[in-house]
C-alpha cells in the first residue's frame, strides 16, 4: 500500500457510519493534521520511502525524537503517538487492507509522562494584592 493511500482508507474506515463506534468528523480533522506532520518529516527524512510497509521503527523513533526536539507538550506528544500506533494497527490487522505490515513500527514506542501543572482560584487576598499593585489602566480594570 503506497503512503499516499494510507489516509483515505483509514479515514473512510474509520468514518464509516454502520462501525460500532464512528469516528466524529472533529476528531478526523485532529488526525489528519496528526497525519500530514508525520507524512511531512517522512518525506523530508525518507523521501525514497513510498510504501507503508517500508516503514521501520528506526523511522519511529526518528518521529519521536522529531517531536521532542520540536518541544512538543507530553500530551500532545502521546496523542501523536497513540493515533499513529492506532493507524498502524488497524493496516496490520485488518488483512483486507493489503498493508502488508510485519510489525508496527510505534508499537514499542514509550508514552512520555504527563507533567500536569494544575490551576487553582486565586483567594481574596491575592486578588486585593493584584488590584492595589495595579498602576494606571490596569487598576479602573
Amino acid at each position: 500500500m503506497q503512503i499516499e493511500d494510507a489516509w483515505n482508507l483509514w479515514s473512510t474506515f474509520r468514518a464509516d457510519k454502520r462501525r460500532a463506534r464512528p469516528t466524529a468528523k472533529p476528531m478526523l480533522i485532529r488526525y489528519e493534521g496528526y497525519w500530514k506532520k508525520f507524512i511531512q518529516w517522512m518525506v523530508q527524512e525518507s523521501p525514497s520511502c513510498v510504501l507503508l510497509n517500508e516503514i521501520t521503527t528506526t523511522h519511529a523513533d526518528g518521529y519521536t525524537a522529531h517531536l521532542i526536539a520540536e518541544n512538543y507538550s507530553e500530551g500532545t506528544y502521546n496523542k501523536h503517538i497513540a493515533f499513529l500506533r492506532n493507524v498502524f494497527n488497524l493496516f496490520q490487522t485488518k488483512k483486507t487492507f493489503n498493508a502488508r505490515l510485519k510489525e508496527n513500527p510505534f508499537s514499542n514506542v514509550e508514552v512520555r509522562d504527563l507533567n500536569i501543572q494544575h490551576r487553582r482560584e486565586l483567594t481574596m487576598n491575592e486578588l486585593q494584592t493584584i488590584i492595589d499593585s495595579a498602576s494606571g489602566c490596569l487598576r479602573t480594570l
